[in-house]
């Protein structure tokens, strides 16, 4: 679902009304992945309670929780690497 990105972008745009660091706003992508994925956990998880028993919520929550973490990170890793890779051989100023 869109909701927990949908949320973020709500967070963040609110967030950076006010003047921020560079350093405040290279630290965003980050603690994006962390951020969507509890409300994504708890979304996801709400379908499996219709079938599961309430034992196993949690269990499902942090399962949800992890994958969202995975993909997360599996997006922000190679974005920041390459970032990292311009500004060193100084194709990038930031």
């Amino acid at each position: 679902s869109t909701i927990p990105y949908l949320l973020f972008v709500i967070g963040f745009v609110l967030w950076t009304r006010k003047p921020r660091s560079d350093r405040a706003l290279r630290r965003v992508p980050w603690m994006a992945p962390v951020i969507i994925a509890v409300p994504f956990a708890l979304w996801a998880a709400s379908f499996d309670l219709r079938r599961l028993e309430w034992s196993n919520a949690w269990g499902m929550v942090i399962l949800y929780g992890g994958v969202a973490l995975v993909v997360g990170y599996a997006y922000v890793l190679p974005i920041q690497l390459t970032f990292l890779v311009l500004k060193g051989r100084g194709a990038i100023s930031a």
